[in-house]
Parts: structure tokens; sequence; C-alpha cells
């Protein structure tokens, strides 16, 4: 019975190294993806955002004289660290990324249904005009609405450390090894106990005989029979 407690020790280290080389690993590379993809998000979108009072204060003047003079032509621009990491949001939870999805294609309707504006403003009628503004004001304000606070958890994201993770991940070992100390008490105790049964500790020290006895060919026995009497 000396072997049992070496080679359960044995299979918890393989366990443990296992999950540290495989998941953990994979895990701290997802997360420093992760933490990359926020920093990134929050220069481009603080970049967007900062810009929304002056936008927000233009289009109110627009809607107020309406001068169709004023209104020029332009190409929407792209959001390159948006578009070349949208594959990775899943890296920053589900929340943050339907988020950052939202605010993003609030940004991108105000840039189309501007660009609309600034090509065909000439031929739009007073309330049309009006309308698409009006439309352009309320798409501009809900992006930052949700995008202060958006950036404001980016940031957290970005700065948090993946010790902590750490810690969290290993907190699942704990169960592992209670129950693996429980099998080792079982493994002992049925032995001992099946010794005692067939009378095989009889003659001489029973103490010492029990802490020597083999009863069954593999530990495993033990543990089978314990679990089921």
């Amino acid at each position: 019975m000396d072997s049992i407690t070496p080679a359960i020790i044995a299979v918890s280290g393989v366990l443990i190294v296992g999950y540290i080389s495989n998941f953990v690993s994979e895990d701290f590379r997802r997360f420093r993806d992760g933490s990359a993809l926020a920093a990134a998000l929050v220069g481009e979108l603080s970049s967007h955002i900062s810009a929304v009072p002056a936008i927000r204060q233009k289009i109110e003047l627009q809607l107020k004289n309406l001068n169709r003079a004023v209104i020029r032509n332009f190409d929407p621009p792209d959001d390159p660290i948006f578009d070349n990491g949208v594959e990775k949001l899943g890296l920053l939870g589900s929340e943050m990324a339907e988020e950052t999805a939202y605010v993003y294609q609030q940004i991108r309707a105000f840039r189309l249904a501007y660009s609309i504006i600034g090509k065909e403003s000439g031929e739009m009628g007073d309330d049309e005009l009006v309308a698409r503004l009006t439309l352009c004001l309320e798409a501009i304000t809900r992006a930052a609405n949700r995008g202060e606070p958006l950036i404001k958890k980016l940031k957290e994201r970005a700065d948090k450390k993946f010790l902590q993770r750490i810690w969290i991940s290993l907190c699942w070992f704990a169960p592992i090894f209670l129950v693996l100390m429980l099998s080792i008490a079982l493994i002992k105790t049925e032995n001992q106990r099946y010794a005692l049964y067939i009378g095989l500790c009889e003659s001489g020290p029973k103490q010492t005989c029990l802490q020597s006895v083999e009863t069954r060919t593999h530990w495993w026995w033990h543990l089978y029979y314990g679990l089921l009497n």
C-alpha cells in the first residue's frame, strides 16, 4: 500500500503540468491578445468620441440654419483596428464585444447618413434634410453615450493582470486534490478492512500487518469496492 500515495501524487503532478503547459499557456496567449486589442480599441474609440461634441454642435447649427453650402461631400473613413480585430472581439468577453460592436455600428450609421447628406443635400427638401440631420445627431449621440463607459471598461480590461486569472484557474484543482486525498484514505481503509475480514492479520502484530498487507492485486480494486460498499 505504500505505493499508492506516490502513484496518486504522480497522477496529480501529470494533471497539473498538463494543465499549465496547455490550458494556462493558451489562456495566457488569449489574455495577452485580448489586452492588446482592448488597449488599441481604447485609442481608436477615444479619438472618435473626442470629436463628438464638435460634430454635435455642427449638426445642431445646420439644423437651425439649413445652410446647404456648409455641408460638404466626404468619403467615410475606416476603422482599421476594429475592422482587423472583429474576429478577436470574443477575447474581450461577450458583454464587451456586444458593446464594442454597437458603438462602432452607430458611428458607421452616422457616417453613412451624413455622407448621403453631403452628396445629395442639394436635391433634398427642408423636411428631408431635417429628418436626415436628426438621424445623424441621434446616431452620434447614441455612440457617445455608450462609447464613453465602454472606453473605461476597455481600459480596465487592458490593465488587468493575468496572475488573477491563474489563481482563479488553480482554484479548480482544490476539489480535485481533495478527492485524491479522500481516495487515498478510502483505499487504505478498504485494504485494511478486507484484511481483517478475511483474517490475514490474525497472527503477529496486527498494526504492522495492516500497514503492509496487500489484499488485492491492485489498489484500484480497493477504491472500487470501497465506493460500492
